[in-house]
């Protein structure tokens, strides 16, 4: 019998350069910079990722008397324990993968390892942000969003021009950047954009250009997709880092930024470029249901709160079929209701953008939109997580179709397909498991 094998493969590059040790007569060695580490030895691995968050994480545990060896320019060779190896911002990329021994015909008593990796991106990639010092050490990663939460940008000058902020114009401020053009920082005042800008115009000022540290990648159209959309009114607070402008984003228009095979998505939850569908069995490839319930449609409530972004400004479009007396429980505007559905539901906002609401159809047009969106989170089918094993590799953005041949006695389908939100990953090297624990959002 043909029993699958267990694998990881870490890359770890440093940052900065430090000292790793001493000499016999106290000189401190020092390790230069940019240096690659590729090991397989650890004590476990849990990954985390959901499209809906912005920093995806990853925890690795290395022995403590694990070491390394670092050899310098003049020959000097140390060995170096992790705590002293490892800094907040060195670059970590990460996969984990099982092989299957091929069995020679021939001698079918002797099985031959393949070491082929599957064809895939690495589960992780990102940076060190802590080193936690004890038994075993352990290594908390966050993605590339890292480094993009540590990059304030400026705001250009022209920007801001004629702008103002509770009645008083914005003083331009202005600052000479490194490459020689000039900018504005802003403090805490809120600050707003032209009436008329688009999401790549925020993207030419904020991300376009920025080179994540280390890896080198200079951020173009290359390896940024997103949709094209105005933001009239978009403002943003404070200190304008890249991470929260993309929390901006997701609050003021429902637009959501993560990042994927070292590539930054700007958009929707999921992007057929790279989604893929997989099948999961009760009985079979499910390990563990438990967290898995089936609802029906008439035992859950959402409440779809349409969001206009218009003239500068964010509002509620009302539900014109209500314009007679409501309870206290649901939203009024001047008697009429501001979301479709129920009214005690979950909220889910639906964002449109410069929505004429003056035009004859435009009511009816948006019930239709509400129903549409109403039908992605009330259905009869499944509904919170399970765990599999470690193949297929699975990404938040997936589809999954659940295989359960006892649905039909419950009212259900024997199969239904189910965006993936989040998925958790468990590598356990003493215990020889690898385990995926997916979460479903709505039924597709």
């Amino acid at each position: 019998m043909a029993y699958l094998e267990l694998h990881c493969e870490i890359d770890i590059t440093t940052g900065e350069s430090r000292t790793v040790g001493n000499t016999q007569d106290g000189t401190p060695i020092v390790m230069r910079a940019n240096q690659n580490f590729n090991f397989d030895e650890v004590v476990g691995i849990k990954t985390s990722e959901s499209n809906e968050n912005l920093v995806n994480t990853c925890e690795i545990a290395l022995a403590k008397g694990l070491k390394f060896r670092y050899t310098t320019d003049t020959g000097v060779d140390v060995s170096v324990t992790p705590d002293l190896l490892f800094q907040i911002g060195d670059y970590v990329s990460l996969k984990m993968w099982y092989t299957v021994p091929i069995i020679n015909t021939s001698n079918p008593a002797v099985a031959q390892q393949t070491n082929s990796k599957p064809d895939y991106t690495a589960y992780f990639t990102g940076y060190i942000a802590d080193v936690q010092i004890g038994v075993p050490i352990v290594l908390r990663c966050e993605n590339e969003m890292w480094a993009l939460k540590r990059n304030n940008r400026l705001f250009p000058d022209d920007f801001l021009t004629g702008r103002k902020i509770n009645n008083k114009v914005v003083p331009a401020n202005p600052i000479v950047k490194d490459d020689g053009s000039l900018g504005v920082t802003l403090g805490s005042v809120n600050s707003y954009l032209p009436k008329k800008t688009s999401l790549d115009d925020i993207l030419k000022v904020y991300l376009y250009d920025t080179t994540l540290p280390i890896v080198g990648d200079s951020f173009d159209k290359s390896n940024v997709t997103t949709v094209s959309v105005e933001l009239p009114g978009y403002k943003s607070d404070g200190a304008f880092s890249l991470a929260q402008i993309f929390d901006d984003l997701k609050d003021y228009a429902g637009i959501l930024a993560y990042f994927r095979g070292g590539k930054i998505y700007i958009g929707p939850q999921s992007w057929a470029i790279f989604q893929k569908e997989h099948l999961f069995a009760f009985k079979q490839n499910i390990i563990d249901s438990s967290s898995l319930y089936f609802q029906s449609a008439k035992s859950v409530k959402y409440r779809i709160e349409v969001i206009n972004i218009k003239n500068n400004v964010q509002t509620k479009i009302v539900n014109n079929k209500y314009k007679t007396k409501v309870t206290n429980t649901q939203t009024l505007n001047n008697g009429q209701l501001e979301y479709f559905g129920d009214a005690e539901g979950e909220v889910k906002k639906l964002f449109v953008y410069n929505y004429d609401t003056t035009s004859p159809d435009s009511q009816s047009q948006l019930e239709d939109l509400a129903q549409q969106e109403l039908l992605r989170y009330k259905y009869d089918g499944y509904a919170g997580s399970f765990t599999t094993f470690g193949a297929p590799a699975v990404y938040s953005g997936d589809i999954v179709t659940l295989y359960d041949p006892d649905a039909p006695s419950r009212g259900g389908q024997s199969q239904s397909s189910y965006l993936v939100k989040a998925v958790e990953r468990e590598f356990n090297a003493d215990g020889a498991s690898y385990r995926q624990k997916i979460y479903i959002g709505r039924r597709v």
